[in-house]
């Protein structure tokens, strides 16, 4: 009995044993299926991360190669060609479709003289008020329907933004008036780096934003942009008002624009001979009461080249904006580069001059 008693214990104890092993073997299995799905996920993730890295890069490469492609080949293309004959080549150029494994790129350019500057704003001399531009710029504001009082104040506050010194102009705003925000901050003393700035400024709301937006560019400091009268667009006609003389003369840079001859005007004689301004006979002078209506200012070919950047790159959106100065001198100068869509110059609604003889601007954009 007692043989037979631990016989039955000893196997007892076998069975025991070799369950707990085999619950080990499971347990350890199980941990190692555990950690064998956890490499793997960060095998997959490390794959994926990389692959997007790789994307990003490529696509930043390929935005680099268009900037080059257009600075380099297009612009040199352009200066090829007869001053006479840009004008129809830039108005008549459909967007670049550029295909690229995984992707596309689309490049959109166009004349770049039709904004304002606000950099312009000051003059190079201790950085003083440009009078001669911020006259323009409030009678750009008065066209699209802002009022005088309100225009003054937003020129003055811009030019506060962008002057060096801290003497509030009347009307304007300078740091003390920043550091009450929450939080503070400092105006930039600097020129605009772009115009979404215009947001940071004091007195500018979302709807004046959206006003300006696509009437004004960044520019280089203290210059007056040039205004191209043969490659302009009727539409575009409150902007050339300002260089005739603010909102009363807007009917007549609507008929300059309208009976432009199908060769444009070609030299400032011929505009000044056009029937638009011919019934002034030998009183254009006094008419046209502005410092803008010069040779140098009012211009016949394109003096720059802007260009809108739009790239899909596999999951990789980019979108850029640039503009060239110098095609009038025949070289080529990269002075700005706009990151996002928002830096684009929205596509306004051919309406508009009825919407700003109305006292409002409206503006479609592409997504």
């Amino acid at each position: 009995m007692i043989l037979r008693r631990k016989h039955i214990d000893s196997q007892d104890t076998a069975d025991s044993e070799s369950g707990a092993v085999l619950l080990t073997t499971l347990l350890i299995m199980a941990i190692m299926a555990a950690l064998a799905v956890a490499l793997m996920d960060d095998v997959r993730l490390a794959l994926k991360r990389t692959a997007n890295v790789n994307d990003y890069a490529q696509a930043d490469w390929y935005v680099r190669g268009a900037e080059d492609y257009v600075g380099d080949v297009l612009g040199a293309s352009l200066l090829n060609i007869e001053a006479e004959n840009r004008n129809q080549v830039l108005t008549s150029m459909n967007p670049l479709i550029l295909p690229l494994e995984g992707g596309a790129m689309q490049l959109d350019i166009r004349d770049g003289s039709h904004c304002f500057n606000l950099n312009s704003l000051t003059s190079a001399e201790n950085e003083s008020v440009n009078t001669v531009a911020a006259n323009q710029f409030i009678q750009l504001m008065e066209i699209l329907g802002i009022p005088p009082i309100q225009s003054t104040v937003i020129s003055a506050r811009v030019i506060d933004w962008i002057d060096s010194d801290n003497q509030t102009q009347p009307g304007g705003a300078e740091d003390g008036d920043y550091l009450r925000r929450t939080p503070p901050i400092l105006t930039a003393n600097t020129g605009l780096a772009s115009v979404m700035e215009l947001r940071a400024i004091e007195g500018i709301t979302a709807e004046i934003y959206e006003t300006l937006r696509p009437w004004v560019c960044i520019g280089p400091p203290h210059e007056i942009s040039p205004f191209n009268v043969d490659s302009a667009q009727p539409w575009q006609a409150p902007l050339l008002a300002t260089y005739l003389g603010g909102q009363e003369q807007l009917a007549l840079a609507l008929q300059i624009l309208q009976e432009r001859p199908p060769q444009g005007y070609g030299d400032f004689a011929t505009l000044s001979e056009s029937p638009a301004l011919a019934a002034f006979g030998d009183d254009k002078e006094d008419a046209i009461d502005s410092d803008l209506w010069a040779e140098d200012i009012i211009v016949f070919t394109p003096p720059a080249l802007w260009v809108e950047l739009s790239l899909a790159y596999r999951k990789v959106q980019r979108s850029r904006s640039f503009n060239f100065t110098g095609l009038d001198n025949n070289t080529l100068l990269l002075t700005y580069r706009g990151w996002g869509r928002e830096s684009f110059r929205p596509n306004l609604d051919p309406n508009i001059l009825e919407a700003a003889s109305l006292g409002q601007t409206t503006n479609t954009e592409e997504n």
